[in-house]
């Protein structure tokens, strides 16, 4: 049962919008590409950063293909980037990974609150992760970005803490994925 709100329609348009991710992972490939990052010493930053780049490519792909879905997914981002921290008391590392989260969930989101450095990784990522979500990329083309990516974060100082994700995107878990795709 879903809970997450105090109505039982909202609650049930958050569990459409799971349902409608987790088919939209399987319809475009966003799993199948998961072990290219098996052998990374510490995969949860690069896991973060193809998640980030992969379920905006998928989400763009959901809302041509399920056009009604498409808005209740912008409402549950809109609502996720209200609920985001100040991005003043986190270090460099945590300061990139929330500003490509923002971006992730509205390419237009406000930087300003970012130091002037992270703002000027975080925006030569983005031409890239736009270019990659508009031009009929596949799940390896978002692998290969988060591999690209994983430098500049990990260039950056303070430690790495995973992100909160959107309700509906949950998180990917590596080897639950692998085991099952190894079946």
């Amino acid at each position: 049962m879903i809970d997450q709100f105090p109505n039982p329609e909202d609650n049930f348009a958050l569990y459409k919008a799971i349902v409608a991710h987790k088919y939209g992972q399987i319809r475009f490939g966003s799993l199948e590409v998961l072990g290219l990052f098996d052998r990374v010493a510490d995969p949860d930053p690069v896991l973060d950063l193809f998640a980030l780049i992969e379920d905006a490519r998928m989400e763009r792909h959901l809302a041509e293909e399920m056009g009604g879905l498409g808005t209740l997914m912008e409402g549950l981002k809109e609502q996720s980037l209200r609920e985001r921290p100040d991005p003043a008391g986190l270090a460099e590392k945590e300061q990139k990974m929330e500003a490509l989260f923002r971006l992730s969930l509205d390419s237009v989101a406000d930087l300003s609150s970012f130091s002037a450095g992270v703002t000027e990784w975080v925006i030569s990522c983005k031409a890239e992760m736009l270019h990659l979500i508009g031009n009929g990329s596949a799940p390896v083309d978002s692998a290969r970005l988060a591999l690209r990516m994983l430098d500049g974060l990990n260039g950056a100082d303070g430690p790495y803490r995973k992100i909160d994700a959107v309700p509906y995107r949950g998180r990917l878990n590596l080897p639950s994925v692998l085991r099952t795709l190894k079946g």
